[in-house]
This record gives C-alpha cells, sequence and structure tokens, in this order.
C-alpha cells in the first residue's frame, strides 16, 4: 500500500522538506522552532524504529481505523504491516529501496515495482516553498506518545479551505510519533499515532526481503515505461500509480495530476485523448479510511464482475463510468467510448 508512508502520511513528511527549505523566508521564525523541523526532516535517515501505528479517519459521520506494523531500517528500508483485529496480516508492503513489494495474502498476489524515491530538495523546492509560505508554523506546547516527551507544531493554514495539522515531534530523535489532521471547519478528519513505538540498532534483513509462495501471482512493472509525469507523481506521494497497459486505438497519454492533494484522500487523475475526445483513470488513495462503498453511491449501477473483481458501470450522457476497489485503492475509468474498449482498458490497468 499509501505510500504508505514511512512514519506518516507522504503529505506530511513532504510538508516537513518544505518548511525546512521555506524557513529562511519568514522573517523572525524561531530558531528553534527551525531546528526542530530539521531534527524531524533528518531522523527517518538517523534511527531505525518498530512500533504499531493506529489511524483513524473521519468522513462525515462514519469512521474507520487501521492498525498498521512499522519496521524502518534507516536510511530506507521500510515494511508496513496492515492487520486486522485478530494481528494477521491482510496486506503487506516492502520498500528496500530497490524494489517494492505490495503483497495480499487473501489474493495470493503479489506486486513488484521500482522503489518510490523520495523526492530531493531541488525536485521539491518549488512546490514546498509555497507550502511553507502558506502555513503559519508555531510550537504550541509538549505532551508525551507513548512514554516519550515531545514537542507540540501547529502547521496552521494563512488561507481560507485548507487543512490546518498538528505534529508531536519527539525530542530525543526528532521522529514524529503523532500526527493530527483538521478540515477547514475545525473538524478532526484524520488522527495517527504509535501506540508502540521502540527504537533498534538494527531489524532482521529477512524484513525487507520477500520470496513468492508456491501459486502466488507476481506481477512485475518497469517504471521506465510510464510517463515522467506519472513517475514524479509516484515520488511526490510514495505510491505506485496503476497506468493502462492497453488503449483504444488512437489515444495517447496526455497529461497526470493530483485533484486532491491537501484532502483526506489523494486523488490521481490520469488523462489520455485521441486530439478531440478524452478518457479519464482516477485512482484514489485510501489506506486508513477503508474502500469506497459504490453500492451506496451508485446506487443505479450495473454490476459485474472482471475475474475475481466486482466493477459497478454506469451510463450517462457523458459516456460510461465504470468503478471498483483493489486492495485500499478507489478507481474510476470514464470515457465516451465503446464498452468493451473501456473493459479492455480496466483488464489492463488491473493486472
Amino acid at each position: 500500500m499509501r505510500r504508505i508512508r514511512q512514519l506518516l502520511s507522504a503529505t506530511v513528511f513532504l510538508l516537513l522538506i518544505g518548511l525546512i527549505i521555506g524557513a529562511q523566508v519568514l522573517a523572525g521564525d524561531d530558531y528553534q522552532t527551525k531546528e526542530l523541523l530539521m531534527t524531524a526532516l533528518l531522523a527517518p535517515t538517523q534511527y531505525s524504529y518498530q512500533g504499531t501505528i493506529v489511524s483513524v479517519v473521519w468522513s462525515g459521520q462514519h469512521s474507520c481505523s487501521s492498525v498498521i506494523q512499522n519496521y524502518h531500517q534507516a536510511p530506507s528500508y521500510n515494511r508496513w504491516e496492515f492487520v486486522d483485529t485478530c494481528g494477521e496480516p491482510q496486506s503487506i508492503i516492502i520498500d528496500n529501496a530497490q524494489e517494492r513489494w505490495e503483497i495480499s495474502p487473501t489474493e495470493s498476489k503479489v506486486r513488484v515495482a521500482p522503489s518510490i524515491e523520495r523526492c530531493d530538495l531541488a525536485e521539491a523546492h518549488a512546490e514546498l516553498i509555497r507550502l511553507y509560505q502558506n502555513y503559519t508554523v508555531s510550537q504550541v506546547g509538549t505532551g508525551q506518545i507513548v512514554g516519550r516527551q515531545t514537542k507540540v507544531l501547529d502547521l496552521s493554514p494563512k488561507f481560507q479551505g485548507n487543512p490546518r495539522q498538528v505534529l508531536w515531534i519527539d525530542t530525543s530523535t526528532g521522529l514524529v510519533l503523532r500526527w493530527e489532521k483538521y478540515k477547514p471547519d475545525g473538524n478532526l478528519s484524520q488522527l495517527g499515532y504509535f501506540s508502540s513505538f521502540e527504537l533498534v540498532d538494527k531489524l532482521e534483513p529477512t524484513l525487507f526481503q520477500y520470496t513468492p509462495k508456491y501459486g502466488e501471482v507476481v506481477e512485475r512493472r518497469d517504471g521506465s515505461s510510464l510517463p515522467q509525469e506519472v513517475v514524479d507523481l509516484q515520488k511526490q506521494l510514495g505510491e505506485v500509480i496503476r497506468y493502462p497497459g492497453t488503449l483504444p486505438p488512437g489515444y495517447q497519454f496526455s497529461r497526470a495530476r493530483v485533484l486532491s492533494r491537501y484532502q483526506p484522500n489523494d486523488t490521481v487523475h490520469l488523462q489520455f485523448t485521441d486530439g478531440l475526445n478524452s478518457i479519464s483513470v482516477f485512482e484514489t488513495f485510501r489506506p486508513f479510511s477503508g474502500v469506497i462503498q459504490w453500492e451506496t453511491l451508485l446506487d443505479r449501477a450495473a454490476r459485474m464482475t472482471m475475474e475475481d473483481t466486482q466493477v459497478f458501470l454506469v451510463a450517462t450522457p457523458e459516456g460510461y463510468v465504470l468503478s471498483w476497489n483493489k486492495g485500499y485503492v478507489a478507481y474510476s475509468v470514464v470515457g465516451d467510448v465503446p464498452i468493451q474498449e473501456l473493459k479492455i482498458l480496466v483488464h489492463s490497468l488491473r493486472e
């Protein structure tokens, strides 16, 4: 899975980078706050740890919680195990700085892609300097998380419509141990924290290796075949973006963008065009908030099964919409082309 993130969401991690870069542009910014942010930025590259993350996401009147076993070997090895109520892994992500393995034990399927590297400071500078200029950062107190002393930073937007975030940063290491995101109306939309945490010298190397079991289907993707815009978005979000292997005749890639960068979930929009018409692919990453209930949103949708996946089909005056969930990602394909062509595209996207 989103990315998963190293310790927190990629949004928070990249935001920290932006805060460090942009600290120089805010005259009078407290030196200790700058120093704390710099420590937080460097901490994952310096400290190894293991722990349990609890995440809760609110959507309307509903909430969804997840428990993740997190193993991090500095500077860049990660393993996330998303467990059920009995503590059994439902999905596992391993990133060993060379390859990223997404393992679905219940599906007997393994996806392998190139490791998603963090954006370097030069690549991220333009976007992140704007982020820092749009938020006011202040230290608002202290606290204890899993018995460790922390300093609390508040990141408040300067302009209406952006979320507010609060970070609890371990004073000894700089690692972020708790994070909260608030909607513009002030309601809490996302909460994540370590319920257990332990610094370690070295983790077992086998945690960051995987040998497919007999009968497991292994899907490999070569990132070099992706458009550069898609590669850049993968780095930005810390997610593996599924890209269609087959398009209707005459269609070519047009653009890729993020539609909801600072919302509870990130949605990637891929657009393909033949010069007049377009096809859109939407991928919404929901690692903490559960799958979208398409049967509730699309009450008039026809249901079909494509191999092992239930797909919802809606015919509109603007074309067809096909929607489904796979793991923690919600997909939709929209296009005014023959339905059979869209089904072929959906099949290639799911491979």
